[in-house]
């Protein structure tokens, strides 16, 4: 599984090899169109923050937007149960908003995958100050989180990773192990 849509993916073509991975999250708005060359085509899920994607009913904006797509609608109960697993791994107390597209992207997917690559989730040393790889709006709360309680959802991915710190710090990848591959005593 691959994810990320920080701006500092566009500076490197490293990203290309997304398509060879076996399923590809995106999140909103971000196209594969015009960027293949730094973040690849494939798409085999994308996750939708509710608060971006529809002004009409549900109903009109999944039959106008997405004719033929197998949607699915994400229980409420899930994210505050993501936000459970924040605050209860957090020293601190964290404001009651609900988890960001990234972290409920990568809870899903180590539900389903042995291992989970996402690039550009905890920002490295190529991170900047633009938001998402295809706009050009500069705004720090991206990184650090104004709503999300993304600083605390980014430790806890950094916490999770078992790759080396030069992967997480240069090249901006994490990988973490799937559920699945954890076994308890």
């Amino acid at each position: 599984m691959r994810a990320g849509g920080k701006a500092s993916m566009s500076q490197t073509n490293l990203f290309v090899l997304t398509d060879s991975h076996d399923m590809v999250l995106r999140f909103n708005n971000a196209p594969t169109e015009n960027y293949t060359e730094s973040v690849g085509s494939k798409t085999t899920f994308r996750v939708l923050n509710s608060q971006r994607t529809y002004t009409s009913t549900l109903e009109d904006w999944l039959l106008d937007r997405y004719k033929n797509a197998d949607v699915h609608l994400l229980n409420p109960q899930v994210l505050w149960g993501l936000w459970s697993v924040l605050q209860d791994t957090s020293p601190y107390r964290l404001r009651r908003n609900p988890p960001s597209s990234g972290f409920i992207g990568l809870w899903f997917a180590l539900h389903r995958c042995e291992r989970v690559r996402m690039f550009e989730y905890v920002p490295s040393a190529r991170a900047t100050r633009r938001c998402h790889y295809h706009a050009p709006a500069h705004d720090a709360a991206c990184t650090l989180g104004a709503w999300h309680p993304l600083a605390h959802e980014k430790t806890l991915a950094e916490r999770l990773r078992d790759n080396k710190d030069v992967q997480v710090f240069q090249q901006g990848i994490i990988d973490v192990p799937g559920f699945r591959t954890i076994t308890c005593h």
